[in-house]
């Protein structure tokens, strides 16, 4: 039983780390000191306008809840919940119409 929990905790570790290095991430950052703060992300992805825009919206996920949106070179926001991060997509998108 033993082993299993500290094989769990291993596998556990770089998820919070992760979450830990995110706390340090504060809007308005550069997507630079982003990277160099959290590290490279999971997956980027590309969500609205051209992406040669300096307005251009792109969602770096973290882990399957966490993700920092970065508008333009900017990180816009910093979300730690999926649910709140789709409300917080939608309310960005529609602010540009």
């Amino acid at each position: 039983m033993k082993k299993i929990f500290l094989f769990a905790l291993f596998l556990a570790v770089p998820f919070l780390v992760q979450a830990q290095k995110l706390d340090d991430v504060k809007p308005g950052m550069t997507k630079e000191d982003l990277i160099e703060i959290a590290g490279n992300p999971l997956h980027v992805i590309f969500i609205g306008i051209e992406k040669s825009s300096a307005d251009s919206l792109f969602s770096f996920q973290y882990s399957d809840t966490q993700f920092v949106y970065v508008l333009g070179n900017k990180v816009e926001s910093v979300e730690m919940n999926m649910n709140q991060t789709k409300l917080q997509v939608d309310s960005l998108i529609n602010s540009r119409d």
